[in-house]
Protein backbone atom coordinates (compact mmCIF):
# COMPACT_ATOMS: atom_id res chain seq x y z
CA UNK A 1 0.00 0.00 0.00
CA UNK A 2 1.08 3.51 -0.51
CA UNK A 3 2.21 6.00 1.88
CA UNK A 4 -1.20 7.82 1.36
CA UNK A 5 -3.63 5.00 1.18
CA UNK A 6 -6.49 4.26 3.64
CA UNK A 7 -5.00 1.02 5.11
CA UNK A 8 -8.18 0.66 7.82
CA UNK A 9 -11.45 2.27 8.06
CA UNK A 10 -13.49 2.19 11.59
CA UNK A 11 -16.82 3.43 12.61
CA UNK A 12 -17.88 4.39 16.07
CA UNK A 13 -21.16 5.57 16.60
CA UNK A 14 -23.83 4.33 18.99
CA UNK A 15 -26.79 5.77 16.99
CA UNK A 16 -25.87 5.72 13.62
CA UNK A 17 -28.04 4.59 10.56
CA UNK A 18 -26.61 1.39 9.11
CA UNK A 19 -28.22 1.46 6.01
CA UNK A 20 -27.25 4.87 5.13
CA UNK A 21 -23.38 4.01 6.59
CA UNK A 22 -23.70 0.91 4.11
CA UNK A 23 -24.81 2.74 1.26
CA UNK A 24 -21.89 5.25 1.45
CA UNK A 25 -19.46 2.61 2.00
CA UNK A 26 -21.21 0.83 -0.98
CA UNK A 27 -20.75 4.30 -3.19
CA UNK A 28 -17.12 4.16 -2.43
CA UNK A 29 -16.22 0.52 -3.02
CA UNK A 30 -17.76 1.74 -6.56
CA UNK A 31 -15.73 4.48 -7.19
CA UNK A 32 -12.67 2.43 -6.12
CA UNK A 33 -13.54 -0.01 -8.42
CA UNK A 34 -14.49 2.48 -11.12
CA UNK A 35 -10.68 4.29 -10.66
CA UNK A 36 -8.90 0.96 -10.88
CA UNK A 37 -10.61 -0.35 -13.86
CA UNK A 38 -10.12 3.29 -15.59
CA UNK A 39 -6.92 3.31 -14.42
CA UNK A 40 -6.30 -0.20 -16.48
CA UNK A 41 -4.89 -1.41 -19.67
CA UNK A 42 -7.89 -3.67 -20.28
CA UNK A 43 -10.21 -3.74 -23.08
CA UNK A 44 -13.58 -2.61 -22.53
CA UNK A 45 -15.08 -6.73 -22.65
CA UNK A 46 -11.86 -7.51 -19.82
CA UNK A 47 -13.61 -4.82 -17.85
CA UNK A 48 -17.43 -5.89 -18.25
CA UNK A 49 -15.87 -9.69 -17.37
CA UNK A 50 -13.97 -8.46 -14.10
CA UNK A 51 -17.45 -6.24 -12.92
CA UNK A 52 -19.59 -9.79 -13.77
CA UNK A 53 -16.70 -11.74 -11.93
CA UNK A 54 -17.35 -9.61 -9.08
CA UNK A 55 -21.43 -9.73 -9.43
CA UNK A 56 -21.10 -13.09 -9.13
CA UNK A 57 -18.64 -13.29 -5.71
CA UNK A 58 -21.15 -10.69 -4.51
CA UNK A 59 -23.98 -13.20 -5.33
CA UNK A 60 -22.53 -15.76 -3.39
CA UNK A 61 -21.91 -14.19 -0.90
CA UNK A 62 -18.21 -14.65 -0.49
CA UNK A 63 -16.76 -11.16 -0.85
CA UNK A 64 -13.58 -11.67 0.37
CA UNK A 65 -12.32 -13.88 -2.49
CA UNK A 66 -11.27 -11.75 -4.80
CA UNK A 67 -8.93 -8.59 -4.77
CA UNK A 68 -8.48 -5.37 -7.16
Amino acid sequence: MGKNAVHHVIIHAEKADLDLIADQVSKFHVEVIERRLNQSDLTAFQKMKVIEEIIKVLEKGEPNKFVL
